[in-house]
């Protein structure tokens, strides 16, 4: 109804590995492995007077070996016409097992991990101006996280390996900042920037957990240059990598375009790492070069 809105759904994933490992032989054998997730959810909107929206969300998960878990998610906003100002909150909780890589690569993996458990709020306000032109929104966040999977430096797994591995974190507490901008100045361009500022640190010691980025932030132009035709060039950054101490900050370009063939069918192409730089976002994992893709799109 007008008043109340009913969404559902569901969702299966099955993800496989294959490592061969022989530098490593024979105390690291060959692995294959396997796991299945699914889950289903189902999101209720009521709006009980005309400024205020509320809603709710609960989602079922099953995994192949870590069993089933419960997650929800509370939200609620409220638009102020007068000024063009929306109020926003909400609260949830999060569930998510481990990788296969993280459990059993043959280095760096650990078989006894415990899915990552987490709970946290945000609140924010997103402000319209010069009638819809520009919009400007503001979001800051708290969460807190039971046996969070991160890298620390350690003994190594076997004396073919260099030290390091996958550990569950007891406590995390992670909060921070996101701010966004898009402004649409004419009929045929987009502007559109966010940044995020995150510290995620370990409950117990007090300590920043390392591999995840202090500061990031986007931006992107968007011309549509002809009727049927669009571009956007969008740029990245990334602050410094902390692994061992060392790592670097990186801005990287992208490039994508798209042409309507007709009304139901789109070319579209992109070019990643425009410029070719070369960087990692994993200490020791080198990002893609310049890289092209081309495809076709249809809508039925």
């Amino acid at each position: 109804s007008d008043r109340v809105s009913l969404g559902y759904g569901a969702d299966a994933t099955r993800e496989s590995m294959e490592q061969h490992t022989p530098g490593f032989a024979p105390l690291a054998p060959d692995m294959r492995s396997h796991n299945w997730r699914g889950g289903g959810f189902a999101t209720l909107g009521v709006t009980p007077v005309a400024p205020l929206d509320l809603s709710a969300t609960i989602r079922g998960d099953r995994h192949s070996d870590y069993g089933g878990k419960g997650t929800w998610r509370l939200g609620a906003a409220y638009r102020i016409e007068q000024t063009g100002t929306t109020l926003r909150s909400s609260y949830g909780t999060a569930w998510q097992p481990p990788s296969l890589y993280e459990r059993f690569d043959p280095c760096y993996g650990r078989a006894d991990l415990r899915p990552e458990r987490s709970r946290g709020w945000d609140a924010g306000v997103d402000q319209s101006l010069l009638g819809g032109q520009l919009t400007a929104g503001a979001t800051y966040f708290q969460a807190g996280t039971r046996d969070q999977i991160n890298w620390l430096y350690g003994p190594a797994a076997n004396p073919a390996c260099s030290g390091g591995g996958y550990v569950n974190v007891d406590r995390t507490r992670a909060q921070g900042v996101e701010l966004d901008l898009a402004a649409r100045p004419t009929a045929t361009t987009d502007l559109r920037a966010a940044y995020s500022w995150q510290s995620v640190v370990d409950a117990n010691s007090g300590q920043r957990l390392r591999n995840l980025p202090l500061h990031q932030a986007s931006a992107s132009v968007g011309w549509r240059f002809l009727p049927a035709a669009y571009a956007n060039l969008g740029l990245r950054y990334r602050d410094m990598i902390e692994n061992y101490g060392t790592g670097s900050a990186f801005l990287t370009a992208d490039l994508r375009l798209s042409y309507e063939l007709t009304d139901a069918v789109t070319l579209h192409g992109r070019v990643e790492n425009l410029f070719n730089r070369r960087y990692e976002e994993v200490y020791g994992h080198a990002a893609e070069s310049r890289s092209a893709y081309a495809g076709l799109s249809a809508r039925f």
